[in-house]
This record gives structure tokens, C-alpha cells and sequence, in this order.
């Protein structure tokens, strides 16, 4: 999906798009690079507002949610959504994860 060459498009001739100024985060992940750096941007915390609901501040910088086995060493900054596994001898740092659906 294309929102500038599909969705705005389509959006003008429905005679529904506006435009407004915003200073907050924005970033299209289109790409596996962009889709990265917006991860990135996540644990630095260069977006506004809560990370996700429900996360728990460790304290070191890293943000996990409940019901996550982590056995081995995660360093911050990173986040660890529920149902993640971490095994005991593994490392994971300035990542975001989540599991498979």
C-alpha cells in the first residue's frame, strides 16, 4: 500500500483530506530500513508519549511486559512484549521484541 499514490488519491476525491501543521513523530516504515529505525527511535525514546500500554520500566532501560521468560541478558534500550523467550546464555540489546503471530 501506497498512501501518497493510493490512499491520499483517493482521500482527494472523496473530497475528504486535510492537512494540518504537527511537530510530532511521524515516519513511513515502507521499507525494512525504515521499519528498523523506527524501532530504533523507539527505545531512544525520540517519539512522544508511552511506548505501548502496559510496559514496565526496569529501570535501566529496558521496558518488558509481563508473562515474558527472559533468562539471558537484555540491555538497554530495548522493549520485550508479552509471550517473548530469552534463553539463559543469550543477549539482546537495543531491540525490540515481539512474538511471532
Amino acid at each position: 500500500m501506497s498512501i501518497e499514490r493510493e490512499t491520499f488519491p483517493a482521500m482527494v476525491r472523496d473530497g475528504v483530506l486535510f492537512a494540518r501543521s504537527d511537530d510530532g513523530y511521524w515516519l513511513d516504515t515502507g521499507t525494512p530500513a525504515a521499519f528498523l529505525q523506527a524501532n530504533r527511535d523507539l527505545v531512544q525514546g525520540l517519539r512522544s508519549g508511552p511506548m505501548a500500554p502496559g510496559l514496565h520500566d526496569r529501570g535501566d532501560g529496558v521496558f518488558s511486559k509481563a508473562a515474558s521468560a527472559i533468562l539471558g541478558a537484555v540491555v538497554g534500550p530495548s522493549v520485550i512484549f508479552r509471550g517473548c523467550e530469552i534463553a539463559d546464555g543469550a543477549r539482546v540489546e537495543r531491540s525490540v521484541l515481539a512474538p511471532a503471530r
